[in-house]
């Protein structure tokens, strides 16, 4: 079996999607599963040198990944298994599988930008029906697709996210002592991040301070994070992995009251270092954390209120969710994950 992997993603700035593809790439080289990543010409990730890596084409963006790209693979590896981790895949290649992380620009379109919310509500259906196979990295994501692109169930494996134990975190950290909670996501709509900022403010320690770890991107609607006024909150930017690790090992709680998931990395990786987490209570957070976290309800800024304040106030129960994550993030691998996923396509080029 040739394997290639769909490499767009080396060019982008690595979110949890990015992170999944590269870590089931490391994983596989590990394992020593020979594949190529074929990659446009604009390389961004500092770390692709470990992979055997080819460059393709002169474009980039959505016109190398539906055009360059296809017309390469058919030229030069007819016959290849095309495996797409990030989301789309070339639609005119016939052997091809895609990973599907989520559809949430189907659950409220307007949480993404115009130009984004069209061509995926375009290019996903088609996408997921022209497949070989579908990966995804939830049972909850797997019954969306099943139900939004009306795909039969034996055309969806789940494999899940993990957390990379490559990764330390910085041994130096200006807020090592410092009282805070921590925030990780993307700056969009779907993150709830203005009812966590209205929260915030009902929390009864005047010392505490809350971390919001992320960046804005074009592909979101904006949040006008700025009618909050809270000195007392901190918007990071972007961090490096061992940057944002680092605020995990020494955040008091983590708050994650997202309204919609395909899975929610930051949680597991939150529970990895010992952090207590207060999860939204959606299906896909109770996926990943079952009982080690908090649960409060996304749309309800004083029950999200209650419980960071219940969780400051009770050392105990943080101290239970931090053993409790601890054992539950050890369930997740991203060496089982690529071992089960190369399984599937192994299986499935045999047919």
């Amino acid at each position: 079996m040739t394997l290639l992997v769909n490499g767009r993603f080396l060019t982008q700035q690595a979110t949890g999607v990015h992170r999944f593809a590269y870590e089931i790439c490391r994983a596989f080289t590990e394992q020593g599963i020979d594949f190529t990543i074929l990659v446009p010409n604009a390389l961004l990730c500092q770390n692709a040198k470990i992979f055997k890596l080819r460059r393709v084409g002169h474009t980039q963006s959505h016109l190398w990944e539906q055009v360059e790209l296809p017309w390469y693979v058919h030229r030069h590896y007819r016959g290849a298994v095309l495996l797409n981790l990030t989301g789309l895949s070339p639609i005119v290649y016939s052997n091809s599988i895609t990973t599907i992380h989520d559809l949430s620009f189907l659950e409220n379109p307007h949480w993404f930008s115009f130009a984004y919310r069209c061509w995926y509500r375009l290019m996903t259906p088609i996408s997921a029906k022209r497949a070989h196979h579908i990966f995804t990295v939830s049972e909850f994501s797997k019954q969306e697709i099943e139900r939004r692109l009306h795909i039969k169930s034996e055309k969806i494996t789940v494999v899940y996210n993990a957390v990379s134990e490559k990764i330390e975190p910085q041994t130096t950290n200006n807020h090592t002592g410092e009282k805070y909670l921590l925030a990780v996501s993307s700056i969009e709509p779907r993150k709830n991040l203005l009812r966590l900022l209205q929260a915030f403010k009902k929390v009864e320690d005047s010392q505490l301070r809350l971390y919001v770890v992320g960046a804005k991107h074009k592909v979101f609607a904006e949040v006008n994070t700025k009618q909050i006024d809270n000195d007392r909150v901190v918007f990071t930017g972007y961090l490096t992995p061992e940057q944002l690790y680092a605020y995990y090992a020494n955040a008091c709680v983590f708050a994650y009251p997202s309204l919609y998931e395909g899975f929610g990395i930051p949680v597991l990786e939150a529970m990895h270092f010992g952090c207590p987490v207060l999860a939204s209570d959606i299906p896909p957070l109770h996926e990943v954390a079952n009982d080690s976290a908090l649960y409060c309800n996304p749309y309800d800024v004083d029950d999200i209120a209650e419980k960071l304040n219940r969780l400051m106030s009770d050392e105990t129960l943080r101290q239970q969710l931090s053993a409790k994550g601890k054992a539950r993030s050890a369930l997740f691998s991203w060496q089982k994950s690529a071992h089960l996923m190369y399984q599937v396509i192994s299986r499935i080029n045999k047919k």
